[in-house]
């Protein structure tokens, strides 16, 4: 009995020792959806202690832009027994606000209910800022292609498919942009006939 109990602590701080050591921030929860425990990453990450992150405490890190949808999505979570994904700002110890992915997974007895929720939380930010610059740039593009009437394409020489059209210039063909685009030969039939051969010969050159 004693040489089993060893061996029960034993796996016990192993697991503890992973779970504190992995590089993201874990939890669990109880079937309603309050947590009961948090890793010494979440603590260090959010500058909560133990008993204010414990419950609902955590909701006071959640953006306030974020959270009501986030604690919402949790709560739909909770109530069907799905896992969950979903994105929020956090903030951090130092006050700043940062983009976590925030993945919680259920686990169920033998009839089927939920008998603990397993989470953990991603730093995201890097990522959700490079998407954000993305869309900025795009956002700019069209705008200035739009003012200039300038449009833009990619084409995919071994398919003979245009793979992108910029808005613009689907606009300027006359394109419906719920169809797929077109190959090269119904938009060279859009040229001039007088202009065609120039066109295709200079395509075929390049």
């Amino acid at each position: 009995y004693r040489f089993r109990l060893w061996q029960v602590q034993r796996e016990s701080r192993r697991l503890r020792d992973v779970i504190e050591t992995i590089p993201a921030y874990v939890w669990t929860a109880l079937p309603d959806g309050s947590v009961d425990f948090i890793n010494k990453r979440w603590q260090e990450f959010s500058g909560l202690s133990v008993e204010q992150a414990l419950n609902w405490g955590w909701e006071e890190a959640i953006h306030p832009q974020d959270r009501a949808r986030f604690v919402e999505a949790w709560r739909a979570a909770v109530a069907s027994g799905n896992a969950m994904q979903a994105e929020a700002r956090v903030r951090r110890a130092d006050g700043q606000y940062r983009w976590l992915l925030i993945h919680s997974v259920p686990l169920h007895d033998k009839t089927g209910k939920v008998v603990k929720w397993y989470g953990k939380s991603t730093d995201i930010d890097e990522r959700k800022r490079a998407e954000q610059a993305l869309r900025r740039s795009e956002a700019y593009l069209a705008e200035a292609e739009r003012l200039s009437h300038t449009g833009s394409w990619a084409f995919d020489l071994a398919s003979g498919k245009f793979v992108y059209a910029s808005e613009e210039c689907i606009r300027m063909y006359e394109h419906d942009a719920q169809e797929a685009l077109p190959t090269r030969e119904p938009t060279f039939r859009l040229i001039h006939p007088e202009d065609r051969d120039s066109v295709q010969e200079g395509f075929e050159k390049s």
